[in-house]
């Protein structure tokens, strides 16, 4: 008798007894990959102590795709209490930090500003 895909039974496959189905399954290759982030972003997210849920990063998805709609290219983001600088063509973050930090910041090179 022919078993069916992914009863195969054999000792490592995913549905041996006891073992999980792995985490970067096939169905992880139809989900969209989010917003990015840059390693000087994701510093200064742990520096500023600011942890972005799911929800979060497909605002920031979202509003990427508007301005890149408008024809933006690099936009200021502003979530919550929470502010955004992303290269919109390549959907970056390139830095972030919180609204305390604003005061006395100087912006360049920035085309649009997306409020979430």
């Amino acid at each position: 008798m022919i078993d069916g895909i992914g009863s195969i039974g054999a000792a490592g496959s995913p549905s041996a007894p006891g073992r999980a189905r792995p985490a970067d399954g096939f169905d992880s290759i139809f989900r969209r990959e989010l917003v990015k982030f840059s390693k000087h972003a994701e510093e200064r997210l742990q520096r500023d102590g600011i942890h972005l849920t799911d929800a979060e990063k497909e605002r920031l998805d979202q509003g990427m795709d508007k301005a890149a709609a408008k024809g933006a290219r690099s936009s200021v983001l502003l979530m919550d209490d929470k502010v955004f600088i992303a290269n919109v063509r390549e959907k970056i973050v390139i830095t972030s930090m919180t609204r305390d930090r604003l005061r006395d910041n100087v912006f360049t090179q920035i085309d649009s500003a997306v409020l979430l």
